[in-house]
């Protein structure tokens, strides 16, 4: 199932994923794709990587750096 998020909730996404996951796969704005690095290494996160989906969404898929 796909999800497509905005800023404020990918961190959210981010957070909860910090303290439950160990590997993760979202859609995010290409806008955001800037942000999401700062966003992930705030929380223990890495991006492991990207695909472009089309001119709006990228895949990502994130990896928790400890666990």
């Amino acid at each position: 199932m796909d999800i497509i998020l905005t800023a404020r909730q990918l961190e959210k996404v981010i957070i909860q994923f910090s303290h439950a996951e160990k590997e993760a796969e979202l859609i995010v704005v290409r806008d955001l794709i800037e942000e999401l690095p700062r966003m992930a290494m705030k929380y223990g996160v890495s991006l492991i990587d990207a695909e472009d989906i089309n001119d709006k969404v990228i895949r990502v898929k994130l990896e928790k750096r400890f666990w």
